[in-house]
């Protein structure tokens, strides 16, 4: 069963925990790319529930340098 992911909050697959959504229990590493994820872990299993998954990462090989 996957989770529930409603605008206030969310019930885990895994385990059936309803939690809150909020932006201070999203789970980011601060990493470069910054591509506006949305991942949370469920504290009773640390089940990880994405809400939105991670952007690839733009190539800009097409730049000329002078």
């Amino acid at each position: 069963m996957g989770s529930i992911i409603e605008k206030d909050q969310i019930i885990c697959g895994s385990c059936g925990l309803k939690f809150e959504r909020k932006p201070g229990d999203k789970h980011c590493s601060n990493c470069v790319v910054c591509s506006g994820c949305e991942i949370y872990y469920c504290s009773r299993c640390d089940n990880e529930i994405v809400v939105t998954p991670i952007k690839p990462i733009k190539s800009q090989s097409g730049s000329k340098r002078a």
